[in-house]
């Protein structure tokens, strides 16, 4: 699962902001849900076996971002948000922020100590 991934399933979701269908926004909230800890996972194991420095960092933010978006994903789920920039604006500000500036700075690491 690579972040073109993440960014497709997050698109799939935004293109439904429109849609009334809750059974199909959940299944995606669900779908990008999975995603994000198979990408947090496969980042987190990477970051251990190169000795990224800020890797507390890094998965404390993973950790951050997912309370985040589960509570949002809850609130859906129980009708109490519709698909809003709530949960659209908790992903633009992440990928905006963490995809662009904390994981471009891993990848960095990554290539440099590239067995």
């Amino acid at each position: 699962m690579g972040h073109l991934d993440l960014i497709r399933i997050a698109d799939r979701l935004r293109g439904l902001r429109d849609c009334r269908d809750h059974e199909k926004i959940g299944e995606i909230l669900g779908e990008l849900a999975d995603a994000c800890l198979e990408r947090f996972g496969l980042e987190e194991v990477r970051m251990m076996g190169s000795r990224y420095p800020d890797a507390d960092k890094h998965v404390q933010d993973h950790n951050v971002f997912f309370a985040d978006f589960t509570k949002i994903a809850f609130l859906y789920e129980t009708g109490d948000i519709d698909l809003t920039d709530d949960i659209l604006g908790t992903l633009t500000r992440w990928r905006a922020w963490h995809g662009q500036r904390e994981d471009s700075r891993l990848a960095r690491h990554l290539e440099a100590h590239a067995a």
